[in-house]
């Protein structure tokens, strides 16, 4: 299993979606990608994108206006 991270800090919907889903067609089964913004608009949308497509989905506030969702690839 590997960790990929994703940078959307200053980003806004639906780019990080859009990204979210390219990364994640790049990625190898058991794959985990760390999507990481500072909107909370964009952590509530990629995680619905995961959830609907089935994959595993964490959120985490990692700080203060920032968090970093996790998505495992199946």
């Amino acid at each position: 299993m590997a960790v990929q991270r994703l940078n959307c800090v200053g980003e806004v919907c639906p780019k990080p979606v859009i990204s979210t889903l390219k990364k994640m067609k790049s990625l190898a089964v058991g794959d985990v990608l760390v999507v990481e913004t500072d909107n909370i608009a964009s952590v509530k949308n990629v995680s619905e994108w995961a959830k609907k497509k089935g994959l595993p989905v964490q959120t985490e506030e990692i700080a203060p206006g920032e968090w970093e969702v996790y998505i495992e690839k199946k």
